[in-house]
């Protein structure tokens, strides 16, 4: 019994976690704070989750593949290059806007983004879901915790309750990461391998991951900040429905480091998401349609997110094998015919729920693009293993 549990229930709820997490807090925020609170944490929020996007997540990337052995130091290194880097674009492009108090809140929680993301692929890695759980439990204590002496003490600020979500999404990751004292790594890999392995997983993020966490503030400066409360809700509720696809692969790349890649696995795991995303968009239709009145956005929105799953057999084939050049390529292509196709929306229908709607057709078209380059890139690795 322990066993299914430890092999079964536990990947999926450490993996899905994350998601559900965020879709938790910024339900809870924009439920029972004041619309402006609401709205300055969302839109924070979505910050923090893009920049993300070039620091902890192209490391976390890194980690996956064995060709690639980074010390604490290298992950250190890294992640606050990066971050600073990404703060400093951000910060000339709209951040300005921001007050000094908001940017220095959006950073720092960026930064507890980043280093949970390492740390959680260190515990993926070595499928070590038990510390995870543990760790996914403390967060929701600490972070309620946190919340009601907010609330107590009467400190009505998104900044505060941003910063308190995510120090206490890190911290418990952190501590049992620090208790556990890890071996010391024999062969690591060169720095300069491993800074050129990052600038192409970061460029690929760029041209991938990040235009999708970039996608809602696309949305907010076509329709307005009135929709950022309900547009954050959608947002992470759909991320929240990333667990199945996401425990799949937490289960999928230990084995393909281990014992190769086998195509009756990668065959079964994109099946196993395409029927969960066909399942999933039907159920949201009615669900979005009863509780939002831009329904039509918000749907399209997460169908959009819901198709990206699709490459993730096919991406992680690709990251096991270590092939951060393919992947940049096949992110790259897409997103080059995305640019062309949004310069045209943009240059050709004025700002607005419409173009919104042409935009968010744009983005599912880059997703299923994605989808067909990554499986004729990845499909040379995926060969019987006798």
């Amino acid at each position: 019994m322990l066993n299914k549990i430890n092999n079964k229930i536990l990947p999926l709820i450490t993996v899905g976690f994350p998601g559900g997490y965020k879709f938790l807090i910024v339900l809870v925020v924009t439920s029972l704070a004041s619309a402006a609170i609401a709205t300055d944490f969302s839109k924070m929020f979505f910050w923090v989750a893009l920049l993300v996007t070039f620091s902890g997540l192209p490391v976390a990337s890194l980690m996956v593949s064995p060709q690639f052995i980074l010390t604490i130091k290298h992950k250190g290194i890294l992640i606050l290059l990066s971050s600073i880097i990404a703060f400093i674009v951000a910060y000339s492009i709209e951040l300005h806007q921001y007050s000094y108090i908001d940017n220095l809140f959006i950073y720092s929680s960026a930064l507890c983004l980043s280093i949970y993301e390492i740390l959680k692929r260190d515990f993926l890695n070595n499928a070590d879901f038990n510390s995870l759980f543990m760790a996914s439990c403390l967060s929701l204590m600490i972070v309620f915790t946190l919340l009601l002496v907010l609330y107590l003490f009467k400190t009505s600020s998104a900044e505060l309750i941003l910063i308190a979500t995510f120090t206490a999404l890190m911290l418990p990751l952190l501590y049992l990461h620090t208790i556990k004292k890890p071996a010391p790594i024999a062969n690591q890999s060169s720095f300069s391998d491993i800074a050129a392995g990052f600038v192409k997983y970061t460029l690929s993020n760029a041209t991938s991951t990040s235009l999708l966490f970039a996608l809602p503030l696309v949305l907010l400066a076509e329709m307005g900040d009135v929709i950022a409360a309900d547009l954050a809700q959608v947002f992470y509720f759909t991320s929240l429905t990333y667990l199945i696809p996401h425990a799949l692969s937490a289960k999928h790349i230990p084995n393909m480091r281990q014992y190769g890649i086998v195509p009756g696995d990668v065959t079964s795991f994109f099946l196993s998401i395409f029927i969960f995303v066909v399942f999933t968009s039907l159920l949201a239709l009615p669900l979005i349609q009863h509780f939002y009145t831009q329904w039509i956005v918000y749907l399209m929105l997460f169908i959009a997110m819901q198709i990206s799953q699709l490459s993730l057999p096919f991406s992680n084939v690709l990251m096991v094998k270590g092939q951060a050049n393919k992947i940049l390529k096949v992110n790259i292509v897409a997103s080059t015919v995305l640019v062309i196709l949004i310069t045209l929306i943009m240059f050709n229908v004025t700002a607005g729920d419409n173009r919104a709607k042409l935009l968010l057709l744009s983005f599912i078209g880059f997703q299923l693009l994605k989808l067909l380059l990554n499986y004729s890139s990845a499909k040379e690795y995926i060969r019987v293993t006798h």
